[in-house]
């Protein structure tokens, strides 16, 4: 995820567009990597023995939906560690970010 994040934000196009154009745009990116995601790890456990679904079509929807909350928080939370390499994080800071999402 960092390394998408870092791909869009350091294009022309993005340090071109306005403060309103940059949110909208890491919203529509890190909410589409975050329901892609949560939806591939769900689709990826559906043949697991030890689950059992009442309805696969409920957990692909609903249940990557809610999954996918957990990234849409957890994704910028990891960005933010690299993001200024000259600014050292402190373990705290580390350990409290990502335990945070």
């Amino acid at each position: 995820s960092n390394f998408i994040i870092r791909i869009m934000r350091t294009r022309n196009w993005y340090k071109k567009s306005g403060r309103f154009g940059k949110f909208i745009s890491n919203v529509i990116l890190i909410f589409s990597m975050s329901v892609f995601t949560a939806f591939m790890e769900t689709f990826t456990i559906q043949s697991v023995p030890y689950y059992t679904h009442e309805s696969k079509e409920f957990m692909y929807t609903v249940g990557s939906a809610f999954y996918g909350w957990y990234f849409y928080v957890a994704f910028p939370m990891f960005f933010m560690i690299d993001e200024k390499p000259g600014r050292p994080w402190t373990i705290w800071q580390t350990a409290s970010n990502c335990l945070a999402g």
